[in-house]
């Protein structure tokens, strides 16, 4: 196994990118540097006892607060001798948390490291699954595709609700709207003084559709004087609606707001 060859160079090249002088004088938890943990750890590693040397630097990490030369020595073997990817970054990045901020080349490349085993670990994910002997993974993806789909679906529909909901409030606002100018327009008309300029003036007639429905529209019989923008005022209590009047009425205001005395108009809704 290229482990039993390449773990010490790797681990005396880490000791070097440290500035390490064999007692970590340049890393914090000098302590835990050269502890008893730490040099049985280093020393069945050399000898090639990897299992032990892991051993020993977990035990030099549970007894010291900070380890971080046991942390890296701890990830490479873990990298590399057990392939345990998930383990090495943990530990690689507990290395880079309690290292001397200024060990950046360290640093720039244990993160590299960090990337190879992510790398090696989705890899090995991927090839444990299809190594399965039985189908559960392909039925736990499949499982999982159908999930998904089902989400996305219910996503859509979710969205749609929600817009025809949206819609729906804005169609009962305009309702809403409508329901409370017709009522000040009521009001306005019920509040005219007997005697008043347009007592009298409006009335309430029945008439047919063409479908044979009945509706029920008011008219107002101009006066000398009036104005479709006079009769807009007295009706709705706004000048500025008089083209209501005027476009319910093509066939007898032909010039402006201009009306002729007499002449019976319909007073469309406001």
């Amino acid at each position: 196994m290229k482990a039993h060859t390449t773990i010490p160079a790797i681990l005396l090249a880490a000791l070097a990118l440290t500035g390490c002088d064999g007692r970590g004088s340049a890393l914090k938890g000098e302590s835990a540097n050269d502890s008893r943990e730490m040099r049985e750890a280093i020393s069945a590693d050399r000898l090639g006892d990897f299992e032990q040397a892991i051993a020993g630097y977990q035990a030099t990490i549970d007894a010291y607060r900070s380890a971080p030369l046991a942390h890296l020595q701890l990830a490479i073997l873990l990298h590399e001798y057990r392939r345990d990817y998930l383990g090495a970054i943990f530990h690689y990045r507990r290395y880079i948390e309690t290292a001397d901020p200024k060990a950046t080349r360290d640093f720039a490349i244990v993160s590299n490291r960090i990337e190879k085993a992510g790398q090696l670990l989705s890899a090995q994910y991927v090839r444990a699954i299809a190594e399965s002997e039985d189908s559960e993974g392909v039925r736990i993806r499949k499982s999982y595709a159908e999930l998904d789909q089902k989400v996305q679906i219910l996503d859509k529909q979710l969205a749609t609700l929600a817009s025809s909901n949206e819609t729906l409030r804005a169609e009962i606002r305009r309702l809403n709207n409508k329901i409370d100018q017709q009522q000040l327009w009521i009001s306005k008309i019920q509040s005219s003084p007997n005697g008043g300029t347009n007592a009298g003036r409006l009335e309430s007639v029945t008439v047919r559709d063409e479908n044979g429905a009945e509706r029920v529209l008011l008219t107002y019989e101009v006066k000398k004087g009036d104005s479709l923008s006079a009769i807009a005022e007295d009706v709705y209590g706004d000048r500025t609606l008089w083209p209501r009047i005027r476009d319910a009425n093509p066939d007898k205001v032909k010039n402006g707001d201009r009306v002729k005395p007499g002449d019976v108009l319909i007073i469309p809704e406001r």
